[in-house]
């Protein structure tokens, strides 16, 4: 895959445009695609400081760079998958939350992938997933069938061509309806497992509408630009309104405490009403590289969500972000 750099791309390395380029892949990935030679600029292997100027060409082995580890061996395994939607190139998938999307270290089976293995077992070709969701986050996942079929949807994603609408339950009241975080997310230097917003971190940007406020609660819509590791979560928390059960960022229930006396029992039962953190990822759209057809698919709630959106006093059609998206430009 090729890349033209344009004057706003301009003077930058090569290894930081690759970055926000591509948000799934790391950047100690992206620095080892570098020097093993599968991202070339104008033809040529560089070096990761390499500044691109305006009309160089980066060429990029997207294959390469986005795949699994090669020593990463998913077996198939017979694990229920709730399919919303199936063609010839993808899957669709309704996530439970708790569920881990892949193989990694310490989780070798059980996974997203490991049930998509076995699922397509039959098929020709190697399915990969598209992008991830954290454990406990439910919602919609996409899985490319092959190859060729994640190439041509990634790319979507890089371009940001790709809408991704998530539903939340905040602690706290934002002071506008609606808004946007802009803020880069890195590492956080106290937890190898969390990000925080960093000066030097890959740009991260985040839309928000509220849909529903009841002592000091909010039920949230977001719109993610980016796909950068814990985004909402990270930028929820930064703007002081975090997700609610979400413990790695603030959103603990001794958080609690902090609302008045009177809002309090609210939001206890709030918290009652879930186990792991309160986001749900509830649709996605794009215009299919295959058909050029605009798709849009929708998760259904897992019974904590439809259990808060009852509490809430939200229906279907104030909360339902297929038919009615507040954020819509």
């Amino acid at each position: 895959m090729e890349f033209r750099i344009t004057p706003n791309e301009a003077e930058i390395r090569l290894d930081v445009f690759l970055s926000h380029l591509l948000s799934e892949a790391s950047r100690t990935r992206i620095q080892t695609a570098i020097q093993k030679g599968q991202v070339l600029v104008n033809g040529k292997k560089s070096k990761k400081s390499c500044v691109l100027w305006e009309g160089d060409l980066v060429s990029v082995l997207l294959q390469e760079l986005l795949a699994p580890p090669r020593e990463m061996v998913v077996e198939p395994e017979d694990i229920p998958l709730d399919i919303v939607h199936e063609d010839a190139h993808i899957m669709v998938l309704n996530k439970p939350a708790g569920q881990i999307v892949h193989p990694g270290n310490g989780n070798p089976g059980g996974t997203i992938l490991n049930g998509v293995y076995h699922y397509l077992r039959s098929c020709p070709g190697t399915p990969r997933l598209i992008h991830r969701l954290d454990k406990d986050t439910s919602g919609i996942l996409l899985v490319a069938k092959n190859e060729e079929v994640h190439e041509k949807m990634s790319r979507l994603f890089m371009d940001r061509q790709v809408y991704k609408g998530y539903l939340g339950i905040c602690l706290g009241r934002y002071p506008e309806r609606s808004g946007r975080i802009e803020a880069p997310l890195g590492r956080s230097k106290s937890s190898p497992i969390k990000r925080a917003v960093r000066q030097d971190g890959r740009a991260a940007c985040t839309d928000y509408a509220l849909l529903r406020y009841r002592c000091g609660i909010s039920a949230m819509a977001f719109r993610i630009h980016t796909g950068r590791t814990h985004q909402i979560r990270v930028h929820s928390a930064y703007a002081g309104f975090p997700i609610v059960r979400d413990d790695l960022y603030l959103g603990d229930k001794s958080r609690v405490k902090l609302l008045e006396p009177m809002e309090r029992p609210f939001a206890y039962r709030m918290y009652a009403a879930f186990s792991r953190q309160a986001l749900h990822s509830r649709y996605i759209s794009f215009v299919s590289p295959f058909t050029q057809k605009k798709q849009i698919f929708t998760a259904p709630l897992q019974s904590d969500f439809s259990k808060a959106m009852t509490i809430l006093d939200l229906s279907p059609q104030e909360y339902d972000l297929f038919e009615r998206d507040p954020l819509n430009e």
